[in-house]
């Protein structure tokens, strides 16, 4: 099979894989429905998880260890050269421990400074993500919410209690009549002044 027939394949099988999975993978309606390969493949596809961040932490283990480890081995190398002289060829050799000692000592501290600025970056897309995420899901719940639900709390004022009026005044006494003729009487009126008859008091 030539390599032009197998690009067209792999190009076509490509295209109709990315469609299947933007339709029932991408859509985050369809995260609850998927189990957990395809919801790592959503993660993925949709940033949740970033992989560079593991990345990282990985190379900055194996830098800041081999910084460590290459600077012990260095405490113990030598360093040869030879002077070349009229009467021959002299070996000579030096320790260079302190190379090593420099390399264990600076080496972890640079590595740390620069993997420090790169995780600074990568957090930051973090809290970027995740602050979206948090907003679309608060837009969401109120766009939720019933549409004639007051958004503040109405208080109804209570009508006020109203106390019982107590009158001072003594009650009004109801008008003298006489019992024979019913002509009023005064207050202090025994006989009747139309008839003459006697009355109780």
């Amino acid at each position: 099979m030539s390599y032009g027939i197998v690009a067209i394949l792999g190009f076509i099988s490509a295209l109709v894989c990315t469609i299947l999975v933007c339709i029932f993978v991408l859509p985050e309606k369809k995260r609850p429905s998927l189990n957990g390969f395809f919801k790592g493949l959503h993660d993925i596809f949709n940033f949740k998880q970033l992989l560079i961040e593991k990345i990282l932490k990985f190379c900055y283990v194996f830098a800041t260890l081999s910084s460590i480890l290459t600077g012990f081995f260095m405490l113990f190398s030598v360093e040869t050269y030879y002077d070349y002289s009229y009467y021959g060829i002299t070996e000579h050799t030096s320790w260079v421990g302190y190379r090593g000692l420099l390399v264990m000592l600076l080496g972890p501290i640079v590595i740390r400074l620069i993997f420090e600025a790169s995780m600074m970056f990568i957090l930051l897309v973090k809290n970027v993500i995740q602050i979206n995420g948090k907003l679309k899901s608060r837009n969401d719940s109120e766009e939720n919410k019933d549409v004639f639900e007051p958004a503040v709390p109405v208080f109804t004022a209570k009508a006020p209690i109203q106390q019982p009026i107590v009158n001072d005044q003594p009650a009004q006494q109801s008008a003298r009549v006489c019992v024979n003729c019913g002509n009023t009487l005064g207050d202090t009126d025994i006989f009747c002044k139309s008839c003459g008859t006697r009355n109780a008091e």
